[in-house]
């Protein structure tokens, strides 16, 4: 898979196994606009996304937009962003822009064991979040 030179393996298949509703062939552009984010997080909380409320657009309005919503349910379900990661993204900034932050989606979401936490300790993904 082109454009995944960043991701792990294991959070390379989580991604397929989501079944997402367009294929990801450059990942840098195809997450830029938070709507494949917005896809994911609706497979695990859908009574918490909309999907109708995020336009899969290019334009940079659009882009901000779905990503002040994502930014809410991230608050709300206390996933860790690191500040200036977004703006990083929907800028389409370099490509480790989107893949730490697909991993910690990973880990959040998926529910596996994070090797950071052995690292910067078990609190890893609360204490980095962006508030």
């Amino acid at each position: 898979m082109r454009g995944f030179p960043a991701l792990r393996r294991d959070v390379l298949r989580w991604l397929i196994t989501l079944n997402l509703s367009q294929p990801i062939k450059n990942v840098r552009r195809d997450f830029s606009n938070g709507f494949l984010v917005a896809e994911i997080f609706s497979q695990y909380y859908p009574q918490d996304i909309q999907m109708h409320s995020f336009d899969n657009g290019t334009r940079l309005a659009k882009k901000k937009d779905n990503w002040a919503q994502l930014e809410k349910i991230f608050r709300k379900k206390e996933v860790p962003v690191i500040p200036g990661e977004i703006e990083n993204i929907v800028n389409c900034g370099p490509e480790d822009g989107i893949g730490p932050l697909l991993e910690r989606m990973y880990w959040f979401l998926a529910r596996k064991k994070n090797p950071m936490s052995r690292i910067y300790g078990r609190d890893f993904l609360t204490t980095q979040r962006h508030h």
